[in-house]
């Protein structure tokens, strides 16, 4: 063999389109926080099966509508419409089941369920809302004059 290179065996290396290329996300960029629900604490006093059917389908919609929206969105919406407000223990018509006022400490929030005024309450469990109740009748789960 002479001391040449075989020129055939070499590879070419692939063009790359710029368009097609994945960038890492960079460290400025957000984290979104979708939110989710969680049935897991819901008390049975302030369920819903005393809803009507169209109840019941107002309310799986709006989760559905939340399950599409980040935790920001919601925060910063009108408290009537996708919005939330936070709630005093004080307020509530019921107790916080024990497990989860120990290991999570934050405070009760409200988020109007797709029925009139009517409210679901629960915690906020990173991006998990650990629902609590829906009120079946408005005022139900918390004094609504109270701030």
């Amino acid at each position: 063999m002479s001391g040449k290179k075989q020129e055939g065996n070499k590879r070419k290396r692939p063009r790359v389109n710029p368009s097609r290329v994945i960038q890492a996300p960079s460290a400025s960029t957000k984290a979104k926080h979708f939110f989710s629900v969680s049935f897991q604490f819901i008390t049975h006093d302030f369920d819903c099966h005393r809803f009507s059917a169209k109840k019941l389908e107002s309310l799986l919609e709006r989760l559905h509508s939340l399950s599409m929206m980040e935790w920001d969105q919601i925060y910063t919406a009108d408290k009537h419409g996708f919005g939330s407000e936070y709630i005093k223990e004080s307020q509530l018509n019921f107790n916080v089941p024990t497990s989860l006022d120990e290991d999570h400490s934050g405070r009760p929030i409200s988020l109007r369920c797709g029925v009139g005024n009517m409210a679901m309450v629960g915690k906020r469990v990173g991006d998990v809302f650990q629902l609590l109740c829906v009120e079946c009748e408005y005022g139900d789960a918390y004094d609504h004059g109270g701030s």
